[in-house]
């Protein structure tokens, strides 16, 4: 028996088996570590990051207080926070997108699929083995896709939701900018670039678990899934049945997750659900050591168990310190260097400011009306995005939505409408 199936212990592997080295299409500071914020875990972690690097082991992560501010309210970056590829962590992404159209009604979880066999695909799931054609649901794919990360369930998703436009609209409109976290190619997919291909930095992913959470609170965030759907998401992540990252160190009933490796990473993200002590927790590598095979999850999945355990660890008996400060509170503004242009031209480029009593984090989501342009983070404060030429003539209502980065920290706030005409 070889090592992966004896690690897994009959289990399926809940992730996509690529050979493609990871992308960095576009350009974006990473997220910045800022171990202050955290100092006595920072203080645990940052050795097991060393130890990795130099065993040719990249590792970045993020720990997030979710509790409401029993464990300090705060969310630490360390590591590695720069872009990684993805594999199978991004269908978190998709799952929210299919639970987005049950809600508006354009699907349900009893709608019926056919997958033919052109379709079928390997690596991890269980719809491959299958007879063809093969007659499933969505609600079957989306807890196939989750639970062992089932590859052909992924793709038939990605084309009942409208492909990747809907997936990555989503994402965007709720404030996650499209450097930090981007579905643009199916499982196995070819990459072309620079857009078709899957990324994410730990900060994307940090504010797709924040968003869950709101959620599953009952404190859904504009343009994100209701309390019903992100319940019924977080469950499947407790059903996760690859245990070999976070899960085999913190305890199942604590756990709901969902894992992804390819031959160059290897991640597990979700959430440690200790009653009263919630976090969310990322924890990313990257094979810099020009690991083969096996030897790649041999090298890499022990940090990810060491990081965990320190996590679990700190937060079971971590003091409770004093209540968070309230708030603090923003004021978004949305400048144009003019507000008529003729049609056809590209050069007109807004700029949102985002002003408090500390310089804010997070990302501003740009609509022209109800339609959203772009979602860009904010850096020192500060965004900017270049206008599309292909804006229609007429006028254009354009406003910005400030989404904190963390909402314990600071308040959400909305721009003004500046109209732009374009003759």
């Amino acid at each position: 028996m070889n090592r992966r199936l004896g690690r897994s212990l009959g289990l399926l592997l809940a992730t996509s088996v690529l050979t493609i080295a990871p992308t960095a299409p576009g350009t974006a500071a990473p997220a910045p570590e800022n171990p202050g914020a955290w100092p006595a875990l920072a203080q645990r972690l940052q050795p097991i990051i060393d130890d990795a690097k130099d065993e040719g082991v990249a590792l970045g992560l993020f720990v997030s207080d979710l509790s409401g501010g029993a464990l300090g309210g705060q969310t630490l970056y360390l590591g590695k926070q720069d872009r990684y590829t993805t594999a199978s962590t991004i269908k978190l992404s998709l799952a929210a997108t299919v639970m987005s159209q049950v809600e508006s009604g354009a699907l349900t979880l009893d709608d019926e699929a056919t997958i033919t066999e052109p379709e079928v695909v390997g690596g991890s799931g269980v719809l491959k083995d299958r007879p063809r054609p093969i007659t499933t649901t969505v609600g079957e794919m989306l807890d196939l896709m989750i639970t062992v990360s089932d590859n052909t369930a992924t793709n038939k998703l990605v084309d009942v939701v409208g492909g990747f436009d809907p997936i990555n609209a989503l994402a965007e409109g709720a404030g996650i900018a499209k450097e930090d976290l981007h579905f643009g190619r199916k499982m196995f997919g070819a990459v072309v670039l620079p857009d078709g291909d899957l990324w994410a930095t730990p900060y994307g992913y940090q504010q797709l678990l924040d968003l869950y959470w709101s959620s599953y609170q009952g404190r859904p965030a504009a343009g994100f899934v209701d309390r019903g759907s992100a319940r019924h998401i977080l469950g499947l992540m407790r059903k996760q049945q690859v245990k070999t990252k976070l899960g085999a160190v913190v305890p199942g009933r604590l756990l709901a997750h969902k894992t992804g490796e390819n031959a160059t990473v290897s991640h597990d993200l979700g959430f440690l659900m200790l009653s009263g002590r919630e976090v969310g927790i990322g924890v990313f590598t990257q094979n810099d050591g020009g690991y083969v095979g096996d030897a790649w999850y041999d090298a890499a999945d022990p940090f990810v168990h060491q990081v965990a355990a320190v996590v679990y660890d700190h937060v079971l008996h971590a003091e409770t310190p004093a209540a968070p400060e309230a708030a603090l509170p923003t004021t978004a503004s949305l400048h144009l260097p003019r507000t008529r242009v003729a049609h056809g031209h590209s050069d007109v480029r807004l700029t949102v400011r985002v002003r408090a009593a500390a310089t804010p984090r997070g990302a501003v989501v740009i609509r022209d009306g109800g339609r959203v342009l772009a979602t860009k983070r904010l850096v020192a404060g500060r965004a900017t995005y270049r206008l599309p030429s292909t804006l229609v003539r007429g006028p254009h209502r354009l406003r910005a939505r400030y989404v904190p980065a963390d909402p314990a920290a600071y308040t959400p706030s909305t721009s003004a409408v500046v109209v732009l005409r374009v003759r």
